[in-house]
């Protein structure tokens, strides 16, 4: 043989119909060339089959959820396979299963991103259009961008190809938590009058009870209350007016 082999067997049995199932459970390394297997036997072996079979078929049935479902349900059963006491060979074959599942709850996500994305940015073209026909030299308004960053910054970046010449700020509302999120931009020719985004946004973050900062040109921030959204809005325009008129 090429490898030495130790079998731990336990209690000798008469028959081997008394030791009915069997399930090697763990496999590990317990020093260097040497590697430990564990198996269960008996009633013990049997449930730990039956939860197995148990956890499949939830796998089974996850697939089935919606996509904004799919995520948060991979990750308790992959918790819970992971726990769980069941055969090795079982568990890699769930692993896998979940590994798809996982797969599929990214791509939803990414879809559903790109989605939100689509529509921030589509409302914050309405918004900037808007202020050039009613020549507002500053935009404030909201955009359902969600907590999704990406799709603030990309709404931002539209209302300012859009509005070159004006002080924009973005306000998106996460409904889930009641958070805001909020980013701003301010060109050159603003600053100059003492309009500087770190600033601006700071004081419109601390209307809904929340802080943020950044560069005279642009920051990035949120608040903790949407209720306060309208105050804040007010205040930022306001504020601005003062400053650039």
């Amino acid at each position: 043989m090429d490898y030495s082999v130790e079998l731990c067997g336990g209690a000798h049995v008469s028959s081997t119909a008394l030791i009915e199932e069997f399930a090697i459970v763990s496999e590990e390394a317990v020093a260097k060339g040497t590697r430990r297997i564990t198996a269960i036997t008996g009633e013990i072996a049997k449930q730990a089959i039956e939860t197995a079979k148990g956890l499949a078929a939830r796998v089974e049935e996850a697939f089935g959820l919606p996509d904004h479902e799919v995520g948060k349900m991979a990750q308790a059963l992959s918790t819970e396979v992971d726990a769980a006491v069941i055969p090795v060979s079982l568990k890699g074959a769930l692993r896998v299963r979940l590994a798809q599942l996982q797969e599929r709850a990214k791509a939803a996500a990414k879809n559903a991103g790109a989605a939100i994305r689509d529509e921030a940015v589509a409302a914050a073209k309405a918004i900037a259009n808007s202020a050039l026909m009613a020549n507002d030299m500053v935009i404030v308004g909201t955009v359902p961008a969600g907590d999704n960053r990406e799709a603030l910054l990309a709404a931002l970046k539209t209302a300012r190809d859009n509005a070159p010449r004006c002080a924009v700020m973005l306000m998106s509302v996460d409904t889930a938590t009641g958070k805001v999120a909020v980013a701003c931009a301010v060109p050159d020719a603003m600053i100059a009058k003492g309009l500087k985004a770190g600033d601006w946004l700071r004081d419109a973050c601390s209307a809904m009870g929340g802080k943020g900062g950044g560069k005279p040109d642009s920051a990035m921030g949120g608040g903790t209350d949407a209720s306060k959204v309208p105050e804040a809005i007010k205040a930022a325009k306001t504020g601005a007016l003062r400053l650039v008129m």
